[in-house]
Parts: C-alpha cells; sequence; structure tokens
C-alpha cells in the first residue's frame, strides 16, 4: 500500500492542495489498518488464554461433579 501509494503521489499527475489532502487520507487509513493489525494480534492471544481458561475450568467442574456422585 506504502509504494502504491508513494507511486501515484509522486508521479507527477497530482498536485497541490488535493493531492495533499488525498495523500493525507490514505495515510490516516494505513495508519489505521496497521492500529488494526496491531489489536488483532493482541486480541488472538487473549483469545487464546480465555480459551485455554474455559477448558480448565470446565475440567475442573466435570472432576468436581463426578466426585460428587
Amino acid at each position: 500500500v506504502h509504494t502504491a501509494r508513494n507511486t501515484v503521489f509522486n508521479s507527477g499527475a497530482w498536485q497541490g492542495e488535493g493531492a495533499d489532502a488525498a495523500d493525507a487520507a490514505y495515510a490516516n487509513v494505513q495508519r489505521w489498518l496497521d492500529d488494526c493489525a496491531a489489536d488483532s494480534k493482541l486480541a488472538k492471544g487473549l483469545i487464546g488464554k480465555f480459551a485455554g481458561d474455559v477448558e480448565r475450568t470446565k475440567r475442573l467442574m466435570a472432576q468436581a461433579n463426578n466426585a460428587m456422585h
């Protein structure tokens, strides 16, 4: 995405305030996408940890249930 943006905006076909505004908008979108990617990596780790905690809790509940019957 960075290369494509640079190719378009550095080719000389775009000039002036419109080009600057479009470049800024694309840069903002790219920052947002980078943030989304980082958030997704964090969520992946948390979901993995949570899934393990749920598995452990269910196993302990089953063991307690079996011990009571």
